[in-house]
């Protein structure tokens, strides 16, 4: 869904953090999309990208970066 929603992705990682049961998640998606988009509004895209799934979904946890952000924070 993310894939589809959110152009030039480059990373992006979910985990279950529910042990199986899909209700509380943790996603990195990294996109240069999010170029001078606020964090706030970033995260309303995933939602938005995700409003079908978000029905089950108790808990999301969310870090979205630029390609350049990501690279920065990985070299720290």
């Amino acid at each position: 869904m993310l894939i589809g929603a959110i152009k030039d992705i480059s990373v992006l990682e979910v985990e279950d953090l529910s042990g199986g049961c899909g209700a509380k998640f943790n996603v990195l998606c990294v996109s240069d999309s999010f170029e001078g988009v606020s964090m706030i509004e970033r995260h309303r895209l995933v939602h938005l990208a995700l409003v079908d799934a978000m029905e089950t979904i108790h808990a999301l946890e969310l870090k979205t970066y630029t390609v350049k952000q990501y690279e920065k924070r990985k070299s720290i």
